[in-house]
């Protein structure tokens, strides 16, 4: 596991304030209603798939607010991989699943010394789901190649500067990011396109159409960090922080893609 080493970080684990995770299973957190109103605990599938895309942005601005109030470096903020926070499972039966909007394993633990409500209410942000027909989040599938992208492109979701101007590197990534979530939407929807799962392409893509959205949307979740509506809204305070070995978020998972080659669910 990681080595705490810092006072504050023993205090707070001999407090029973911090849990450190086997990371044999999820660490649960809170169910939060999103008060941006971008998505619902059950959507049309194709807005699911949609809103993964504008929380992901939204989700950047966070991590760039975090970084900055707690000069923890951006890329080392939070680490991609398997989830291993969830909100809730699936109350709706066995055909569907509790499926991540953001796909993030583990947090820093550094972030518990400078902020431990920071930490909870950044753990209940991306342990959030929601309801779906369980081939939209199916591994193989178009959710596991979201989960793959999301995990992958943090370094490049890094650098999105939220607080400056929609042009440059700012713009040039926010369309790069935005085409690479599209391609793998038209990408399963001509593999998966059966009478058990119909992926509308305009639908599940349609804020790829308007890149600059994306960016307002990360400089909302900029905004929320910086005046205190995030953590009023996400901390939860009967809720434990959980520290999560990195190490653990790349085991043991792996997918065949379209073209039957192997990659790392990472």
């Amino acid at each position: 596991m990681i080595t705490i080493c810092s006072i504050w970080m023993c205090w707070l684990l001999a407090s029973g304030f911090v849990l450190v995770s086997s990371a044999t299973k999820r660490a649960p957190t809170a169910i939060i209603t999103d008060i941006l109103s971008v998505d619902e605990p059950a959507p049309e599938p194709n807005h699911h798939l949609a809103t993964r895309l504008l929380r992901y942005f939204i989700f950047g601005g966070i991590i760039q607010a975090i970084s900055a109030e707690t000069q923890i470096p951006r890329r080392r903020l939070v680490f991609g991989g398997r989830s291993m926070f969830q909100d809730k499972h699936s109350q709706t039966g066995p055909g569907t699943h509790a499926a991540h909007v953001v796909r993030v394993c583990a947090i820093n633990a550094s972030l518990l010394g400078a902020n431990p409500n920071l930490t909870i209410a950044l753990q209940n942000y991306i342990g959030h789901t929601q309801d779906v027909p369980r081939i939209y989040n199916y591994f193989a599938g178009v959710g596991g190649a979201i989960d793959l992208f999301q995990s992958s492109s943090l370094k490049e979701l890094s650098k999105i500067d939220f607080t400056g101007f929609y042009n440059g590197t700012n713009k040039d990534t926010v369309i790069k990011l935005s085409n690479a979530f599209r391609g793998i939407v038209e990408k399963y929807a001509r593999k998966e396109n059966q009478p058990t799962v119909v992926i509308d392409v305009a639908k599940a893509t349609k804020y790829c159409a308007d890149p600059l959205l994306l960016f307002a949307r990360g400089t909302e979740g900029h905004r929320m960090v910086r005046d205190g509506t995030f953590l009023r809204n996400y901390y939860t305070p009967n809720s434990t922080a959980v520290v999560i070995d990195p190490k653990e978020c790349h085991k043991g998972q792996t997918q065949t893609n379209v073209a039957g080659t192997k990659r790392s669910r990472a």
